[in-house]
């Protein structure tokens, strides 16, 4: 089974439903208590800074993880953000499970008792409604001490710069984002919050891609037998045309020309009477309408002005077979 991928760009991008799913799928791969844990950490604070609802996002399985599973200082350090997750007898089985004694759980708890009264208060903002969208631009150094950028979609109008640059200062904590082996950000540097005019947006959850991907291949089947449905009424004349070939219904070839008596008893050609819209509509079965109409008008006369040439042409060929049956010469110069 491919290893479930979760990473930057999936935390602070996919929806709520979308990324429950993908972190209990990595919790069930890896059994990484540590890793799900600070996971769990960047989603608390996009929550904090961003529009979506993340409150419950993972829950149940977070529960499970500090209730049952081997204790480490992963755990022990980030527990207290987690605590509004458990009743309170649930919440002592915690601290009994984690902890010796109060002065362990102050000790590995101290900073992110800090940060959970930050994310509390930024957690009752209520945002005010806008029709622009922001986003938080911030500079991080990696373990290299190389800054680099990175951009939160999304996000609420800021109120207090300090308030939102401690949130974002929580990130360096987390050891879980890592680019060609290098931890990054691991020192805070700056942000500043850019606003956008939001005209329409949309984007598909996680489940409607797959449930589109899915259905896709059925539905495609069905429009493409639709489409190539035989028709019971077509005519057996009917040229087809496909894959290159063309194939045309022999006739029985007729005379173009039948021959009438004249009053001297000689006998006169009579032209075959099929009008020149019957011609371009054979024409027409064998090669398409663009083909038919180059060859019949190479030199781009229009319609009065071909009629008149083609009568011409007739009317001189009729002239010359009668010269011919008359016994009639061409005269030479």
């Amino acid at each position: 089974m491919e290893a479930v991928k979760l990473g930057q760009r999936q935390l602070f991008a996919m929806g709520e439903k979308s990324l429950s799913k993908r972190l209990g799928q990595f919790y069930q791969q890896t059994g990484n208590t540590a890793e799900v844990v600070e996971f769990a950490v960047a989603i608390l604070i996009r929550h904090t800074l961003c529009l979506a609802d993340f409150s419950n996002c993972c829950k149940t399985l977070l529960r499970e993880i500090f209730l049952t599973s081997k204790p480490n200082n992963t755990l022990r350090q980030y527990c207290v953000l987690f605590q509004d997750y458990f009743e309170a007898e649930e919440w002592q089985q915690v601290l009994d499970r984690l902890f010796q004694n109060r002065k362990e759980y102050k000790k590995f708890t101290k900073e992110t008792c800090l940060y959970r009264k930050l994310l509390d208060k930024k957690n009752q903002e209520v945002p005010e409604p806008s029709e622009y969208q922001f986003n938080i631009v911030s500079v991080f150094k990696d373990a290299a001490g190389k800054k680099h950028t990175w951009t939160l979609r999304d996000a609420k109008q800021v109120r207090s710069e300090v308030e939102t640059s401690e949130v974002l200062k929580m990130l360096s904590s987390l050891t879980i984002f890592q680019v060609a082996g290098v931890r990054r950000f691991t020192e805070y540097v700056k942000f500043k919050s850019h606003k956008t005019y939001l005209d329409a947006e949309h984007e598909m959850t996680q489940e409607e891609q797959e449930s589109s991907a899915q259905n896709g291949s059925a539905d495609k089947t069905d429009v493409l037998n639709a489409d190539y449905e035989p028709s019971s009424q077509q005519p057996k004349s009917a040229s087809t045309v496909g894959s290159g070939k063309k194939t045309v219904e022999k006739k029985d070839a007729k005379p173009l020309l039948s021959e009438e008596p004249l009053s001297n008893g000689l006998k006169s050609p009579v032209a075959k009477t099929a009008s020149s819209a019957e011609k371009n509509k054979g024409s027409s079965q064998v090669g398409t309408k663009t083909q038919a109409a180059k060859l019949d008008n190479p030199y781009g006369h229009d319609r009065k002005s071909m009629e008149r040439i083609k009568k011409g042409r007739e009317a001189k060929r009729l002239k010359r077979v009668v010269d011919r049956q008359l016994g009639k010469k061409k005269n030479r110069k």
